[in-house]
């Protein structure tokens, strides 16, 4: 006989790791006991050493579904005298270095029940089991047990405490278990009625769906507006309420036969569709998708997520096609969790209201994501993808927390070799994300029971993320560290690929700020998260008006007539009329000229909004992006064109591409009326042969033959594939982020890294 003590670590709670080891420990025959003990599984077995052999074996072979296993640590012990095997309670002290489970889509078998009259949980959509269902979001604080969730004044009734402690059972030591007996139940309120239930709610929201009826409906982070994608009157009503113009909606649908008939599917997107982890997926649109036009106007994809629980499902179902599903809120601020919040953020917006009263611990939005070239890409991460748990090749001495940016923001945590990245928190310059970050990070912190010894933020002083940073570590006397937005853009690239070595880094996207003061954004970098520096960078123009030439794409144009010598030409200003008046124009132009409230840009980004102004694409964006994504629309109808002219002047150091010949050829192109969708392409098409370009430059002078794409321009899938195709041609291997998004949401991973390898 031998006696092991096991120490198993990694996401192996809140996924029925525990009652797991009980089985195969009792296949086994082995003796001791299983139980959650901080972030980790504890067990004490005793057997065979050919049974323990194995037993640690299929340990990491056969872990249940939902489980990470990142390590297991064996070693003998003395016996514990145990003369069978069990699962005992979680000890009171809690410990450091927890980690939670993700929520998880409802899993087939949930499903089953669900629609099974002869089941006991028919007709109920709020189950859950070992395998599904809320996790992230209804706890407080770990381990994950059930008195230490929302669900703790639900106790169970007696047919669930049976299945509970049946070993046979799948439901054996579920934590979250519950039933129509014992569990949380549905309420539908509109106006003055009110009805309680479970079936009879759900029927009454159908019937709201069906009579054009807008409904805040509650799920697992948080509250849904919705409404059928099918009526024009319903969809632009909501338009209205949300104050959301022209951005996209996501759209719910019941199942993959119900998303084949809106968009084409290849097999890396249907798997992506059915996950676990059920994010928002965008797909290319099919002409013929029955839906209102409004849902996404002139759009060319469209984001669907399937029901992610039997209540979505149900709802999408019985209304007979997909439902509009955005989030509960007004325009960029948190969504709603509760009844109270829904009731007071929402006032009219909503006709009736679809509560639970299973509590949400934080809020956490839809994730959204893609498939680039076969596999996930990560666009937003949310529901169902956080915590994300990445390994990171340096160790953390003390926990280190890496804030992010401004906009669309995320924080990390360094917990030894692994990063925790949190979900999408949104735009801090409004206070009520600047709060909804601050309550995130103390909620992270009490699930992983720490405190920071070390804080990490942009080089930006006028951040929100920065000063609260400043603040922070006034008050805990952490170290603090500034990392350039870019250097993060590029370590965050190599940490999501776990790649070990230096790069060409090529990070295109809105702005940050650079070394010189300038406002970045247009980057070829050489390096690794230990240093960095920059090779080549986009021509700097001015940026006239600020951060307003991001909503209003014709400045920029501006500049770059002026910054080409064209802005005397009429007939290149009359370009710019279908966007702004002509005194409007000559204003901002004689301010720009001025150096008036006109900081100096490398920016890709705001290069594409200039471009998608001549090409009369758009010369106003109503959300961030808007610009560049109609322009990406407009070149994928069409596969003409080529590259436009560019120069590179490599005479000083770092290189500068010159784009003062690129805007003169396609401000040519658009006065001989050639279609914007060709422009387009060509334009896409030149950006592609500018990184070609500076990438052999590089390998010439470095010997590095590894490119890193980062920041939020290469969310542009047609960008992405041409730089993939043709560096892989030249014998480039090529990095994009995958489990993080390339924008700003990345960049606490790359701060990170940043950080980590400093202390190195």
């Amino acid at each position: 006989m031998r006696s092991v003590s096991i120490e198993i670590r990694g996401v192996v709670q809140g996924v029925g790791f525990r009652p797991f080891v009980y089985r195969l420990a009792r296949a086994l025959g082995l003796k001791g006991t299983v139980q959650n003990r901080g972030g980790r599984v504890l067990v004490r077995a005793e057997g065979s050493p050919a049974a323990l052999d194995a037993f640690v074996a299929r340990l990491r072979r056969e872990p249940p579904e939902g489980a990470i296993v990142e390590s297991i640590e064996a070693a003998d012990a003395a016996s514990s005298g145990a003369t069978s095997f069990a699962i005992v309670d979680s000890p009171v002290e809690r410990e450091p270095d927890a980690f939670i489970s993700p929520d998880r889509r409802t899993c087939a078998a949930c499903f089953r029940e669900y629609a099974d009259r002869t089941d006991r949980r028919f007709g109920y959509p709020l189950l859950s089991c070992a395998s599904c269902g809320p996790r992230m979001t209804i706890v407080n604080e770990p381990p994950y047990d059930r008195a230490r969730t929302t669900l703790a004044r639900f106790q169970p009734c007696e047919a669930c405490r049976g299945e509970y402690e049946a070993p046979t059972d799948r439901r054996f030591h579920v934590e979250g278990i519950v039933c129509a007996t014992c569990g949380p139940s549905l309420l539908y309120v509109r106006g003055q009625s009110r009805c309680e239930g479970i079936e009879e709610p759900v029927r009454r929201a159908v019937n709201s769906f069906r009579m054009g009826e807008i409904g805040a409906i509650k799920g697992l982070g948080g509250y849904h507006l919705a409404c059928d994608a099918s009526n024009a009157e319903a969809v632009a009503r909501l338009r209205r309420m949300k104050g959301r113009d022209e951005k996209p909606f996501a759209l719910c649908v019941a199942d993959l036969a119900q998303a084949e008939m809106l968009c084409f599917l290849n097999d890396a997107e249907r798997v992506l569709l059915e996950s676990p982890e059920a994010p928002i997926v965008l797909l290319s649109r099919r002409p013929d998708a029955h839906i209102d036009e409004a849902v996404a106007p002139g759009a060319t994809t469209l984001g669907l997520m399937l029901g992610y629980t039997p209540l979505h499902a149900a709802l999408v179902r019985e209304v007979g096609g997909p439902l509009v599903l955005t989030s509960a809120n007004v325009t960029e601020e948190p969504m709603a969790t509760s009844a109270e919040q829904a009731a007071m953020v929402l006032g009219d917006a909503a006709d009736f209201f679809l509560h639970h009263d299973r509590g949400i611990s934080v809020r956490v939005d839809d994730a959204v994501a893609k498939v680039e070239r076969g596999v996930p890409m990560m666009l937003r991460l949310g529901r169902g993808s956080v915590p994300a748990s990445i390994p990171t090749r340096l160790a953390a001495e003390v926990p280190v927390l890496a804030v992010g940016g401004d906009y669309k923001s995320a924080f990390a945590y360094g917990l030894g070799a692994r990063a925790i990245v949190s979900h999408h928190i949104g735009e801090l310059e409004r206070p009520a994300c600047l709060d909804d970050f601050e309550r995130a990070i103390a909620h992270y912190e009490r699930l992983l029971l720490v405190r920071p010894g070390c804080i990490v933020h942009d080089l930006h002083p006028d951040f929100e993320s920065t000063r609260y940073a400043i603040r922070r570590a006034a008050e805990t006397g952490a170290r603090l560290i500034a990392v350039g937005h870019h250097h993060a853009h590029l370590a965050a690239t190599l940490a999501d690929a776990e790649y070990e070595g230096r790069a060409i880094g090529v990070m295109f996207d809105g702005i940050g700020l650079g070394a010189d003061g300038a406002l970045w954004g247009g980057e070829f970098l050489v390096g690794d998260a230990a240093s960095v520096r920059r090779f080549a960078h986009f021509r700097y123009v001015t940026m006239p008006g600020g951060d307003r030439a991001s909503r209003e794409g014709y400045r920029m144009a501006i500049a770059h007539l002026q910054d080409a010598a064209l802005w005397d030409d009429a007939r290149a200003r009359a370009l710019l009329e279908r966007f702004a008046r002509p005194a409007t124009l000559e204003t901002i132009a004689r301010a720009t000229s001025r150096g008036i409230n006109a900081p100096n840009t490398s920016s890709v980004g705001r290069l594409f909004d200039a471009i998608a102004c001549f090409a009369g694409v758009a010369g106003r964006s109503s959300y961030e992006g808007r610009a560049a994504i109609e322009l990406e629309w407009a070149a994928s109808h069409t596969h003409e064109g080529a590259a436009y002219p560019f120069e590179i002047d490599d005479r000083t150091d770092p290189a500068t591409v010159d784009t003062r010949p690129l805007v003169a050829a396609v401000v040519r192109d658009a006065l001989a009326g050639v279609d914007a969708s060709v422009i387009a392409r060509r334009f896409h098409d030149t950006i592609v042969a500018i990184i070609v370009d500076v990438a052999e430059r590089a390998r010439s002078a470095t010997g590095l033959d590894v490119v890193a794409l980062g920041g939020g321009v290469f969310v542009n899938s047609l960008l992405l594939a041409g730089c993939c195709d043709r560096l892989g041609a030249r014998g480039f291997r090529v990095f994009w982020p995958r489990r993080v998004p390339p924008g700003d949401g990345g960049l606490c991973l790359g701060q990170l890294a940043v950080a980590l390898a400093s202390d190195a």
